[in-house]
């Protein structure tokens, strides 16, 4: 099975209905339609949206032949993108941060734990503010220091900054960032100033 067939297999065992990859340029060129919806009985079961079918295919080739040992993920909300990771990259641990403060994060976390036991994945989320709880977080969760990193917490570029250097602290010389949503909330910025700060392409 293809990481996406076992994502969605995997919420569908827990009654959650999944919409995704629908290409926005069909859809009034909305800058929702193409990430992931969650349902279950026909209601939505949260504010936010998960990464798009072609961002996992995206991660599926990226750990192709690359398997980074300690992966964290900033912003779990339903675990979509953190269950992602890991059943793209089962070689590794996935450590998920949340701030639990969205109403649906605290029912997030269980779920994508409950998934992550169920499906043999090392893969958990805490509920932990960052930047303040990525450090200790780190240090307690993961052996050794982060290799792959997914930044889609707040969407501010302040936020975005300060979670980068976080990060930056407890992460290997060559860690992999990928952050998300830059276009649609404007965050060229801070990234590419973090870039250039720590000499990273």
């Amino acid at each position: 099975m293809s990481v996406a067939s076992d994502l969605i297999a995997a919420y569908a065992d827990e009654g959650i209905e999944i919409s995704t990859g629908l290409n926005p340029w069909h859809i009034r060129n909305d800058n929702h339609a193409a990430f992931t919806w969650f349902f279950r009985g026909g209601k939505k079961l949260t504010q936010g949206v998960g990464i798009a079918l072609q961002e996992i295919y995206l991660l599926e080739t990226l750990f192709e032949s690359w398997r980074p040992k300690n992966m964290l993920v900033i912003g779990n909300s339903y675990g979509w993108s953190t269950l992602a990771l890991a059943l793209a990259n089962r070689d590794g641990r996935t450590l998920a941060l949340d701030t639990g403060a969205d109403i649906v994060s605290p029912a997030g976390i269980l779920l994508t734990n409950g998934i992550a036991k169920k499906r043999g994945l090392d893969c958990f989320a805490v509920a932990a503010a960052s930047p303040a709880g990525v450090a200790p977080t780190v240090a307690r969760e993961l052996k050794g220091p982060v290799e792959f990193v997914f930044v889609d917490g707040d969407h501010s570029r302040e936020a975005v900054a300060r979670d980068l250097d976080a990060i930056r602290a407890v992460a290997t010389p060559d860690c992999v960032y990928l952050c998300h949503d830059v276009l649609n909330f404007a965050l060229r910025p801070p990234v590419a100033d973090f870039a250039a700060k720590h000499g990273l392409a």
